[in-house]
């Protein structure tokens, strides 16, 4: 087993360092060169974008199970704030508008 020149009780990871003098070096280096923080992990635009493609088709394979995720999510704001009508944004404001005259 080799060691590390900084730790020599510990064990070597990478150019000498242990892992977490390693892992200080590697951030300091990445925020010295400015990049975002999907390349300093190795990631890139074409990986994201094919991740968002593959998000997709699963919903779209997958409709009973979002729509199952969207009636929990849905059910438990119903439980925090009370009955929410639909997303058009007249019929909320009437809504809120009832809602604080019930509660004078």
């Amino acid at each position: 087993m080799r060691y590390a020149k900084c730790h020599p009780d510990k064990p070597h990871i990478a150019f000498g360092l242990c892992s977490p003098c390693y892992q200080r070096a590697a951030h300091g280096k990445r925020k010295r060169q400015g990049i975002p923080y999907w390349m300093a992990q190795g990631r890139t635009v074409r990986g994201w974008v094919n991740h968002l493609i593959a998000v997709k088709k699963w919903k779209a394979n997958n409709r009973h199970r979002e729509r199952e995720y969207d009636s929990r999510i849905h059910a438990r704001y119903v439980e925090m704030f009370g009955a929410i009508p639909s997303k058009n944004t007249i019929a909320r404001f009437k809504w809120l508008e009832w809602k604080s005259q019930e509660s004078k």
